[in-house]
């Protein structure tokens, strides 16, 4: 579509003003001591846009965005005032801690034992934290920010006692604790989270974990050994949970010590289990729900030799996830995985059993995929062993979403196809994948170097870069409009984005040929000019960065003062004066907003205040009793659900109220035979295709009564069979306060 290039710099100078606004406010110290620095929460992640240096001149983190910021370096007496402003203004200060003494934790490699008993107050640490030989550090009656790592080695012991460690850093995964050799850490009454998104928590060799009552916010990993004593605690509450690997799985090596894991009383949001090792072992039953007792261990593998030993009492489980690699060859049967991921020249059977999505981690190879569809399948099979990739068999098994694809090095060819991930991890700049006429949920340019081309695609969401030099080409269409997807983090690690954008020039259906096509960047410079082709097209590039990825460039054709903006979220080809309607891809044309004549007969039925069920006879189906861990939103405490001939009637019991800013929104995925994926508020029901777009909205029966949410979903809009709830509270769109999950069926 022609845009005038005036109107389109005023409306970029408007969205500036707005994403700069910033608030700023002045907090007294009333400790009643001098203090050497102050540490401030928020409600959300927000960038520190100025502070009163001359009272406190460093902040920790020094740059990017963070929920919890410390300002040190000085002293403020009794009274005194500190001034900081951040933005977005939207964001709400939380907490707010002076600091009036600083702890210095051990470091080096001293031999004797060592043991530093933090005093009741908060602590901040900047830098890496390692402990080795015999040293032991308690946290205890502390909230302790390490900005940095975690190290523990030798036999040295980190216990945390009544306290909350917050790994602090700026994007995913940048920061995590690491316990090696023969070290151990011990939480007992205690909370572990990261100040932005997921860090780990990993156990490797012959290294100790010992958990009693406690809340780990993120990842626990056993990879290639390590042991672990889990008792009446939380993994994960809304995200991340436990990992166990027998060996480093990104190459593929097996490891000869054992991991053990003993979980009693245990809740785990997501549960991933990685075997590589030359072994053939059966898996069963691996559902979510409440697991009463489940085992795995070295004497179930019926060939070769399995380093895990794994047993789980009274454990409730979230989500399962599978990856399998290495030479082995294993069946899952009557299970209901999250994630199946395959690797290497594995072997998978798949028996009555339901997979959401099928991850193909792919290794220095020339492979042609295509036909990589959801559904259900009595008896199917997918062969890549020719080409070093995985063997998988589907009997009387289904596969709900679609299909991952992880490429390690190597040129591809996928076609006709639905993919939840697309993920090039491409180590050298010859690696291409070409993928076209397909359905493309999430693209992640993570450590990427190489040539991605994507030709009559849609594109639901791309995620911010990290340590990446892509070069992206072709022609698709992105449905996410507002921004790259930072829920991992901001642009980073000096990645950058080579797109090369198609022009098209044509005037009544017959091509402009040797026109000049300009491009032009934000201050209306000249950045390109060139002429176009017998058939009308030529092309642009842009090199994306950290510092331009978010600009406006303008695209004009001087002849007929034509222009488009330009993005690096930009559908393409770039056409003038129009392009012609796109055709729908075969994913596109089943979600799209297309009925079934049930759907088109059944009437909008409005309740009375005397339909809805009465709940005070229905037992909750799922409880979450962790208390918030977001202030100023809502905890979810249980959900209950009933049925009757029209309705699913979902109940959803809270703490707490509405935040300030009224941004709390409860996603629900429904799965049966399909998946449906809803955002409810009060009164709208917004039904999503597998792209995250928004297909449909209507009315729906809703009230909020006695501390709950109550909502009556239409039975024609979900799937048929047993389904499985998922409800999330998130401060919306992207922080997941709280989730449950249950299952129920609805007689039709």
């Amino acid at each position: 579509m022609v845009r005038r290039v005036l109107g389109l710099v005023l409306l970029s100078a408007v969205l500036h003003a707005f994403e700069v606004s910033a608030a700023s406010e002045s907090f007294r110290n009333d400790s009643g001591k001098t203090a050497s620095g102050v540490a401030i929460q928020f409600s959300a992640s927000v960038r520190v846009t100025s502070w009163d240096t001359a009272t406190f001149p460093t902040c920790s983190p020094s740059s990017g965005r963070a929920e919890s910021f410390a300002f040190s370096g000085g002293e403020l007496e009794e009274g005194g005032q500190f001034r900081v402003s951040w933005s977005p203004s939207t964001v709400a200060v939380t907490g707010c801690t002076w600091i009036t003494a600083s702890t210095t934790p051990p470091a080096g490699n001293g031999s004797q034992g060592t043991t530093v008993q933090q005093a009741p107050r908060d602590v901040h640490h900047a830098g890496d934290l390692e402990l080795s030989g015999n040293q032991v550090m308690t946290i205890e009656d502390v909230t302790y920010y390490q900005q940095g790592n975690i190290s523990l080695l030798g036999n040295s012991k980190l216990i945390v006692r009544n306290a909350t460690l917050i790994i602090v850093q700026e994007y995913h995964e940048q920061n995590n604790i690491r316990v090696d050799e023969n070290a151990e850490l011990q939480l007992a009454g205690a909370a572990v989270r990261s100040s932005f998104d997921l860090s780990n928590t990993t156990f490797t060799a012959d290294a100790r974990g010992t958990f009693t009552n406690a809340r780990v916010e993120g990842w626990v990993v056993l990879e290639g050994g390590g042991n672990l004593d889990c008792r009446s605690s939380v993994l994960g509450p809304n995200s991340g949970g436990l990992i166990v690997a027998d060996g480093q799985t990104e190459i593929g090596i097996a490891s000869v010590k054992t991991a053990t894991v003993r979980l009693s009383d245990v809740a785990i949001h997501e549960f991933s289990l990685s075997i590589y090792s030359t072994c053939s072992v059966t898996i069963s039953d691996a559902r979510p729900g409440n697991v009463t007792a489940w085992k795995l261990n070295p004497q179930m593998a019926t060939s070769g030799r399995l380093p895990l030993d794994l047993a789980f009492n009274s454990v409730s489980i979230g989500f399962w996830d599978v990856r399998l690699g290495g030479n082995g060859s294993h069946t899952l049967e009557r299970c209901q995985i999250f994630q199946l991921a395959l690797d290497n020249s594995v072997s998978v059977t798949c028996r009555e059993s339901s997979v959401e999505a099928v991850n193909l981690i792919l290794n220095d190879t020339t492979l042609s995929l295509s036909d990589l569809r959801p559904g259900s399948f009595q008896h199917w099979i997918l062969d890549l062993h020719s080409g070093g990739g995985p063997f998988l068999e589907l009997d009387a098994t289904s596969i709900e979403i679609g299909w991952d694809l992880r490429l390690y090095g190597g040129n591809y060819q996928v076609s006709d196809s639905t993919l939840g991930t697309l993920r090039p991890m491409f180590d050298d700049a010859s690696s291409t994948c070409s993928v076209s006429n397909c359905c493309i949920s999430e693209l992640m340019f993570w450590w990427a170097h190489g040539t991605a081309t994507l030709q009559n695609c849609a594109v639901g969401r791309i995620h911010t870069p990290d340590e990446t030099s892509l070069a992206l080409r072709g022609s698709f269409r992105i449905s996410q409009n507002s921004g790259l997807d930072a829920a991992n983090g901001p642009w980073r690690n000096g990645a950058r984005v080579t797109r090369y954008f198609p022009v098209r020039v044509m005037v009544g259906g017959q091509p402009l040929v040797n026109t000049v096509v300009e491009l032009r960047d934000k201050e209306n410079r000249l950045v390109q000019s060139v002429r176009t082709d017998a058939t009308g097209g030529t092309e642009v590039s842009v090199v994306f960065d950290e510092t331009n990825n978010a600009d406006t460039w303008i695209v004009l054709v001087p002849a007929a003062q034509w222009s488009q903006p330009l993005t690096l979220l930009s559908d393409t080809p770039i056409c003038f004066p129009d392009c012609e309607q796109a055709i729908p891809l075969p994913c596109e044309q089943s979600s799209e907003g297309i009925e079934s004549p049930r759907a088109q007969q059944q009437p909008q039925v409005i309740l009375s205040e005397g339909s809805w069920p009465t709940w005070s006879g229905i037992g909750a189906q799922c409880t979450d009793p962790v208390e918030r861990s977001l202030p100023g939103s809502r905890d979810i405490l249980a959900l209950r659900t009933a049925c009757d001939s029209d309705y699913l009637y979902v109940r959803v019991e809270l703490r707490g109220q509405p935040d300030p800013a009224g941004v709390s929104r409860y996603m629900l995925d429904i799965s049966g035979d399909t998946l449906c994926r809803f955002v409810l508020d009060i009164g709208t029901l917004a039904r999503f295709d597998q792209l995250g777009t928004a297909v449909s909205e209507e009315a729906v029966p809703s009230r909020t009564v006695d501390g709950a949410f109550e909502v009556a979903l239409p039975l024609r809009v979900l799937p048929s069979g047993s389904l499985r709830i998922v409800v999330e509270a998130r401060v919306w769109p992207d922080v997941v306060d709280d989730s449950v999950l249950c299952t129920v069926t609805c007689g039709r």
